[in-house]
């Protein structure tokens, strides 16, 4: 399952995040912030933790 997570650096984007890290079954495609944001550009998978992913955190659908 593809999954976009919006918010992705408050509580519960956090949260979402590490359970489609933990899960073989969700390919996380997409990460959103408010526009402004200092994280938008930043590698999601880096900003986890978890290592580069290639996927940038947006500030919304349009990019």
């Amino acid at each position: 399952m593809r999954v976009a997570i919006a918010g992705c650096a408050g509580r519960m984007g956090k949260n979402l995040l590490n359970v489609a890290f933990d899960s073989e079954a969700v390919e996380l495609v997409a990460g959103f912030e408010r526009p402004g944001s200092s994280l938008i550009g930043a590698d999601l998978g880096e900003f986890a933790g978890v290592g580069k992913l290639g996927v940038e955190i947006s500030g919304g659908l349009e990019g």
